[in-house]
């Protein structure tokens, strides 16, 4: 599963599909909401 870090997505999907599934991040994403949170100062 490819996400943006929050973990509570990788729970969500774990429990749904009842098994472990593997995390692994997903970079644009998550520099997505860096970038928001960088806008939001100027």
């Amino acid at each position: 599963m490819f996400s943006d870090g929050d973990p509570s997505l990788a729970d969500a999907v774990r429990h749904a599909a009842n098994s472990d599934a593997v995390h692994i991040l997903d970079w644009f994403h998550g520099s997505m909401r860096v970038q928001h949170l960088l806008a939001d100062r100027w």
